[in-house]
């Protein structure tokens, strides 16, 4: 081959090998470009999809609630604890979760009476991707109780840092529940088992006399499903809407620690649980409520026909009057009924015709009823109208009704309480059995009449109609049940000498209780700086000139230096002026001081107290405090005046709840020269139990096993009634005189009669500190009214040389608005004797409510003390120079036993030509799915009274709905 031929070959084969190595393809491949290529085609994609919201916020949950209610319940004048799921889409952010309760237009409501607003905060740390919950505590208004007023829970959720909005704010218009409507909870392993409690007239009862409404919703029946933690507050103090609990095959891990604490405060303070029996029981062996059970289960046992007989024989009601048909408890011989043995706890009771079936147990002011056999068993559904009398009456613990028909022609019904007055229908008393005493003792005494309470003098649905007289006042016939008469054992397990509270039920926030309004008066009597007395600033002063001429001089003469005597004034002076200001408490041009009036009220055997404080705070400059609790349990607000006038053109402030670790209360602003007051309450422990041992046969003893001690401590106790021309009349309070009982100690009682009419006992009247205003004038009337007109001249008054040296000043100024007379009537009287006490801590008034306004029921045994001790738990910052502080103490170291429970008199079916149907039938409707629908139907007027826009179905709620699964994480507290 031609040499240059070849040369041109092998060229071109060396070109086209080179381009297959090298060229495009290889260029294609450079993993550079690959991955170029590839964030391209994300970017690309990322703009395809839309971008998620940064947070997503589920609408608000209230607790306890369920899966059924679409709109969150809740009582005006209580506080609610509340459930937020939030979750950031986009990155992690530190937040902070704003909440209150405002109007429609976000608008917060006043603290009643004040010039303050209240919101709460918390921080909220969201992780990127994960649902959190957070749990928060809101105080819904009393104004949600008025037709035209609807509450909303407003949230807002911030940036921690600089506090940037970062969505827009949140509100969800409540449904405000009734003052006497009350939840009833269901917490068992199969929860719509108990549909039919929703069915029961014990639940939802007809009326159509004197009222407006076709039933009487008063149980709220919820039946959460319970996965990793049971829907309930960790704060007792929002329980206060929950009047019974129903455990049935729960298990108890999963209660969390602060809720087994609520619980068994709620529990102290009247909550009552049901038990179902058979599998319940030994699930509660081991738990928190082991030591409060009524019985342990024994074993499985078949419920014999002699028992169902009696069950019959007192609980079956009587026959149908037209149709004939028996209402027994029928059991098949072949298919028993199955229970467990109940082995009795000392403590409990069997109740009455029941045999030995049903045992109850007093806890405090509360109640745990058990039951040996399953309260769902198909017999006792299919005993129908019997079952619902049966569970009125021993489970629920309710007086006996009868149920009346009219004399339209129509089937209308009307349900009476048959031994009590028909304008208790609405009474929270008898539907809810929890009692605190600051916030429901009235301002009456035991058997005298009562004047209506603050805030119960209309019912506020008349408030707003046009015609205030269509609504009569049931409280007059009300009261004098409640209060004078104890025909009925019963009636005092209801009412025990507390007023009806129809708005708001019973345990709501109060700031015109009879204690409350009895702390305000005792504050404004004490408040303020003790400025020291001529006396001290002259001895002061002697001994400074003293130390600063002759002993200055005279111990630098003796050492030959007599030139420092110069030197040590000025420092003699500055020590001088130090100890001056220690002595007197009291700071040159700058001045704090606090004073307390403390309730901790108390049940015997149970280590923990409802400590309800009262503060006053003094200072000579404008200062804001801050109120520090150590837990998360407390709440509190700024404590109204009864005088409050609104004022236009005064500055507004924000009380923010900050809840992170502890519970802060800050933004309180007293300016210059004034009081401020705050109105705190908490769950307090007391380092041990307050309990009463023995007999009448061996003798009582007191023991104080807590670390305060107590002084001027008293115990009464109720006596055995008698009977009088065929009625029942109390017997005597028996008392027993402690004086001084320390810390750790125990002291044996001597009980003996007190004079007719009287629970006081005398010892009380002889110290400043329990002496009440109302005793002290009577005194001074018994003794200087010598004509016995209940009035003191000016010629009497001569008897007493310092009330006649001011009487003209009293008499001007004892009654407002009321010239001079020259007489004093019981105003001025009490008037005088405020201004002899000004400036020490009186709790007069609370020892004469705790003693008297209280009835005291045959068995029943009651200590009234105080101390001076303080107890912990709280923190006023900044702190103060002087402290004034006192604390009543009221345990309830004995109930009295419960009567029997009684049937009811008949049944809605009597009356009606409707089939009775029994209770595991499917076909009757929901109440409560019912009045939910209602709630947001947009039926309500379109404003609230203020021009506020009343939610509808449109946009009734400014959360958006979101389909994701709620997190199964706990709430958090941090």
């Amino acid at each position: 081959m031609n040499p240059r031929l070849r040369w041109t070959v092998w060229i071109c084969l060396a070109i086209v090998l080179a381009t297959s190595l090298t060229g495009c393809t290889g260029c294609n491949q450079d993993p550079l470009v690959k991955r170029k290529k590839e964030l391209d085609d994300i970017d690309k994609k990322k703009k395809k999809e839309k971008r998620k919201e940064d947070f997503d916020l589920k609408p608000v949950k209230t607790v306890p609630a369920d899966e059924v209610a679409v709109r969150p319940f809740a009582k005006p004048g209580h506080w609610l604890t509340t459930i937020h799921e939030i979750k950031a889409n986009n990155f992690n952010f530190p937040a902070q979760l704003y909440t209150g309760a405002t109007d429609s237009r976000g608008q917060p409501y006043h603290v009643e009476s004040t010039h303050y607003v209240l919101q709460g905060s918390r921080p909220a740390k969201l992780a990127k991707g994960q649902g959190r919950l957070f749990e928060t505590t809101y105080f819904v208004p009393r104004e949600g109780a008025m037709p035209s007023k609807v509450i909303w829970l407003n949230r807002e959720l911030r940036a921690a840092r600089g506090g940037r909005l970062v969505t827009p704010p949140d509100r969800s218009p409540i449904t405000a529940m009734p003052g006497y409507q009350y939840y009833f909870v269901v917490l068992s392993s199969a929860p719509s088992r108990y549909g039919f409690l929703q069915r029961l007239t014990a639940m939802n009862t007809p009326t159509s006399k004197e009222f407006e409404d076709e039933t009487l919703l008063y149980y709220r029946v919820l039946q959460p499903q319970v996965d990793r933690f049971v829907p309930l507050p960790s704060n007792a103090l929002t329980w206060t809407c929950i009047s019974y609990l129903l455990l049935d095959d729960l298990d108890q891990s999963r209660f969390t620690p602060p809720q087994e604490r609520a619980l068994l405060d709620w529990l102290h303070w009247g909550g009552q649980v049901i038990i179902s029996g058979p599998n319940s029981l030994d699930k509660l062996k081991g738990s928190f409520l082991e030591d409060y059970l009524p019985a342990q289960s024994g074993d499985t046992i078949e419920i014999d026909p002699a028992a169902i007989e009696e069950l019959n024989e007192h609980w079956s009601l009587p026959s149908h009057p037209r149709s004939g048909r028996t209402r027994r408890l029928e059991v098949l011989p072949q298919t028993p009924m199955i229970g467990v043995t109940l082995h009795q706890h000392p403590d409990a009771v069997p109740l009455a015709n029941t045999a030995n079936l049903v045992l109850e147990r007093r806890i405090g002011q509360g109640r745990i009823v058990v039951s040996s056999f399953s309260l769902t068993d198909r017999y006792f559904m299919q005993w129908g109208a019997s079952y619902d009398s049966f569970f009125n009456a021993c489970l629920l613990r309710r007086p006996r009704r009868e149920f009346i028909g009219n004399n339209t022609g129509l089937e209308l019904l009307n349900t009476v309480w048959k031994d009590f007055p028909g304008v208790l229908a609405k009474d929270p008393r008898l539907v809810t059995t929890q009692r605190y005493f600051t916030r429901d003792i009235g301002h009456a005494l035991a058997r005298n009449s009562v004047a209506v309470e603050p805030g119960e003098e209309k019912n506020l649905h008349a408030l707003e109609a046009s015609d205030t007289t269509a609504v009569s006042d049931p409280r007059t016939a009300d009261n004098s049940v409640a209060m004078r008469s104890s025909n009925s054992a019963e009636g005092n397990w209801h009412f025990d000498g507390y007023p009806s509270r129809l708005n708001y039920g019973l345990g709501a926030w109060n700031d015109r209780s009879g204690a409350s309004d009895a702390a305000r008066q005792s504050l404004e009597d004490a408040a303020g700086i003790s400025i020291p007395q001529s006396g001290f600033v002259l001895r002061v002063l002697a001994l400074y000139l003293l130390i600063l001429a002759p002993v200055n001089w005279g111990l630098f003469r003796m050492i030959g230096r007599v030139e420092w005597a110069w030197m040590a004034a000025p420092v003699i002076a500055i020590v001088g002026a130090f100890v001056v200001v220690r002595t007197a408490q009291l700071d040159i041009g700058f001045a704090r001081s606090v004073t307390e009036v403390v309730v901790a009220e108390v049940h015997g055997d149970y280590p923990r107290a409802h400590v309800t404080r009262y503060s006053a705070m003094y200072t000579s400059l404008s200062t804001g405090y801050d109120f520090v609790f150590d837990d998360n349990s407390a709440v509190a607000q700024p404590f109204g005046s009864v005088d409050f006038r609104p004022d236009t053109g005064e500055s507004v402030h924000t009380v923010t709840m900050h809840r992170e670790g502890n519970l802060r209360f800050g933004g309180i602003q007293v300016i210059s020269n004034s009081i401020g007051y705050m109105h705190c309450e908490q769950h307090a422990d007391l380092g041990g139990v307050f309990s009463l041992t023995g007999n009448d046969t061996q003798g009582f003893q007191i023991n104080n096993g807590s670390k305060f001690s107590l002084k001027g401590a008293g115990i009464l106790r109720g006596g055995q009634p008698r009977r009088v021309a065929g009625a029942r009349v109390d017997g005597p309070v028996q008392a027993a005189w402690v004086g001084d009982l320390k810390a750790g100690s125990f002291a044996p009682l001597t009980f003996v009669d007190l004079p007719s009419g009287t629970n006081q006992l005398p010892q009380w009247d002889d110290a400043l500190a329990t002496l009440s205003y109302n005793r002290q004038a009577k005194a001074l009337l018994e003794r200087l009214d010598a004509n016995h007109d209940k009035v003191i001249d000016r010629r009497e008054a001569a008897g007493d040389p310092e009330l006649s040296d001011k009487f003209n000043l009293v008499d001007i100024d004892g009654v407002p608005d009321q010239p001079p007379d020259g007489r004093l009537v019981d105003a001025e009287i009490k008037h005088w004797c405020r201004k002899t006490r000004a400036g020490e801590v009186s709790i007069g008034q609370l020892v004469e409510l705790a003693s008297q306004g209280l009835t005291l029921d045959e068995g029943e045994v009651r200590l009234i003390a105080y101390s001076d001790d303080e107890i912990p738990g709280m923190t006023i910052r900044p702190s103060a120079a002087q402290v004034m502080r006192r604390t009543l103490f009221v345990v309830h170291l004995r109930r009295a036993p419960m009567s029997p429970a009684v049937r009811d008199v008949n049944c809605k079916a009597d009356l009606t030509d409707e089939k009775e149907r029994k209770l595991d039938e499917k076909d009757l409707e929901d109440p409560n799915q019912d009045d939910a629908a209602q709630g947001n139907a947009g039926t309500e007027q379109d404003t609230d009274g203020k021009g506020d826009k009343k939610p509808t179905d449109d946009g009734a709620n400014d959360s958006k709905p979101s389909d994701s699964k709620p997190s199964d994480s706990k709430p958090s507290d941090n």
